[in-house]
C-alpha cells in the first residue's frame, strides 16, 4: 500500500495543472508564428513525458524524495542554464517553456523538503516513543 496517497495525488495534480497551463499558453503564444504548430507538438510532447516521469515518481511505493529530488534538479537546470547562456531575447514560447520546467522543478523541490522533514519528524517520534528504527525507515 502507497504511504501517503493523498499527498501524492496533490503533487501529481498540482504538476498536471501546471502542464495544462504551460500548453495552452505554449500555444497561445505560437500562433502566427513560422513553424508553430511543431514547436506546439515538441512542446507538448517534453511536457507529457515529464508530467509521466512524475507520475512514476509518485506511483511507486518507495520514499518520494530521490527521484523527485532527481527530477527537480533536472527541470530546474533546463529552465535555469538557457537564460544564464542568452542574452538574446526569446521567442514567448521558449519562455513559458522556461517558466514551466522552473515552477514545475520549484514544486517538486518543494515536495521533496516536505517529505524529507515530516520523515524526520515521524522518525524522531519514533524515538522518542521508544520505538526502534529499521533500515529503510524514514
Amino acid at each position: 500500500m502507497i504511504r501517503h496517497p493523498g499527498r501524492r495525488l496533490l503533487l501529481f495534480f498540482t504538476a498536471q495543472a501546471l502542464a495544462v497551463a504551460a500548453m495552452i499558453v505554449v500555444a497561445l503564444a505560437s500562433r502566427g508564428q513560422e513553424g508553430g504548430r511543431s514547436v506546439v507538438l515538441l512542446s507538448n510532447a517534453a511536457i507529457l513525458v515529464e508530467l509521466v516521469m512524475i507520475a512514476a515518481g509518485v506511483s511507486v511505493d518507495r520514499p518520494i524524495w530521490f527521484p523527485m529530488l532527481s527530477l527537480a534538479v533536472c527541470l530546474l537546470s533546463l529552465g535555469i542554464l538557457p537564460v544564464v547562456h542568452r542574452a538574446v531575447d526569446d521567442p514567448d514560447d521558449y519562455r513559458v517553456l522556461r517558466g514551466w520546467h522552473i515552477a514545475v522543478g520549484l514544486l517538486l523541490l518543494g515536495a521533496v523538503v516536505l517529505s524529507g522533514a515530516l520523515a524526520l519528524l515521524a522518525r524522531r517520534r519514533r524515538l522518542a516513543g521508544g520505538g526502534e528504527i529499521q533500515a529503510g525507515d524514514g
